[in-house]
Parts: structure tokens; sequence; C-alpha cells
């Protein structure tokens, strides 16, 4: 192996479905300018969907981004490059625990991923601007 294991492909020999229903996914762009990162981001955080942030923020207080690592043997969701931080389907929670109290500018593609349950009433509003 490499030095890297981060960048090493990810082999697994089973996949499992939940056969709960059909999903909904959103895909929502997010522009920042200097505005908080977990209140932009506070909207999409519900209790009936997986979220997945992709994106580039720079941050305003570049220290905020010098602590911040991947574990090594999990799936890299995020990087930084000086004071920018480049999320690659980084869980919503994980954002907000990193970054929620930081100030940021850049894009954002935010996905959310509803599982669709015997009533369509269980699925929330798409989330407004």
């Amino acid at each position: 192996m490499g030095k890297d294991e981060a960048d090493c492909q990810i082999l697994f020999d089973r996949i499992t479905a939940d056969p709960e229903g059909p999903a909904i996914t959103t895909i929502e762009s997010l522009q920042l300018s200097l505005d908080s990162i977990g209140q932009a981001l506070e909207r999409f955080n519900q209790h009936n969907a997986m979220v997945f942030i992709s994106g580039e923020l720079s941050i305003n207080d570049a220290n905020a981004v010098l602590g911040l690592v991947s574990k090594p043997n999990e799936f890299r969701t995020f990087h930084t490059e000086g004071s920018k931080v480049i999320f690659e389907t980084a869980p919503l929670q994980q954002v907000i625990w990193l970054l929620g109290n930081e100030l940021g500018t850049g894009y954002l593609s935010v996905r959310s991923i509803y599982v669709q349950s015997d009533t369509a009433s269980n699925l929330p509003e798409h989330p407004q601007n």
C-alpha cells in the first residue's frame, strides 16, 4: 500500500438495500458570502433526510482550517487547501460540527435524500431559499 491510505480504493463484498420505499432526491445550490455556515445549512437539517454537502468554501478565520484533518482509515469527505475547505459528499452533520460557527464564502451543492413511506405526508416540504 502507498503512504496515503485515504486515496486507496474501497473494496467491499456486500451491499444491502432498505426496501422501505422509493427515495426522493433534491439537489440545491447554495452560495455563501461571508455567511455563517451553520445558519446557512440549518434549514437542511431534517430528521427524515440524509443530507450530503459538496463544494468549496473559503473560511474567514484561516486558523479554523488548520486543525481539520480526515481520519486516515475513513472515506475522505473533505480536504483543505490553505484557508479553503473542499467537501466531497460530506454528511451535513459533519460539516456543521467542523465549521458551523465559522463564516464562509463559496458555493455548495446540497443533496437531500428522503425515503418515501406509505404516506407521502411523511415527506418534508422542499426547503425554501
